[in-house]
């Protein structure tokens, strides 16, 4: 629908985006260590959709830092997720409606962290197994945001899915897995 890719500073309200396989994607054009590649990304008033087959995405973000995204209605079909962070930082997800054929309502993955997901509604996915708030994954090794560092090299290094992903207040209906 739209890709915005290394995008700082931008709000988007009031948009309609349907039908198409990722609604939405911001991305820092896979300048995975640069943390302020795309940053700074007001999401609000909007109805997002995704369709298709394959990972649908009514929202995807890569690599995004301090990011809102509030009051939006996400819906779609397929193996994607109302809102699917790969590598996100510092960010709120607040007072959105999501529901629909996806495999989870919001995602939190690859180094994600210091994400508050508050006041949703989550609804009514028909997908087997949906979830709909998921905190950590399965990424693939080499699309984490920061990049994983080699343990054996540095003991000191911490590498995660996902940390201090903070929930409240959420409303989940007619949903398999809650969490």
């Amino acid at each position: 629908g739209l890709h915005l890719i290394k995008p700082r500073y931008v709000v988007l309200d009031n948009l309609t985006i349907q039908g198409l396989q990722n609604g939405l994607n911001i991305d820092d054009n896979s300048e995975y260590s640069n943390a302020s590649a795309a940053q700074y990304i007001i999401i609000k008033n909007s109805t997002i959709s995704s369709t298709g087959g394959g990972n649908n995405d009514a929202i995807k973000a890569s690599g995004v830092n301090n990011m809102v995204i509030i009051n939006n209605t996400l819906s779609g079909n397929g193996d994607g997720s109302g809102i699917d962070f790969v590598g996100c930082h510092d960010s709120i997800i607040s007072g959105n409606t999501i529901s629909g054929g996806m495999i989870s309502g919001i995602q939190t993955k690859g180094g994600s962290s210091d994400i508050i997901i508050h006041g949703n509604t989550i609804q009514n996915m028909t997908a087997a197994a949906a979830r709909a708030i998921n905190a950590g994954g399965s990424t693939g090794t080499a699309f984490f945001r920061p990049p994983l560092v080699d343990t054996a090299t540095d003991p000191t290094a911490v590498n995660y899915e996902a940390a201090r992903i903070t929930m409240l207040s959420n409303i989940i209906i007619n949903v398999d897995s809650v969490i």
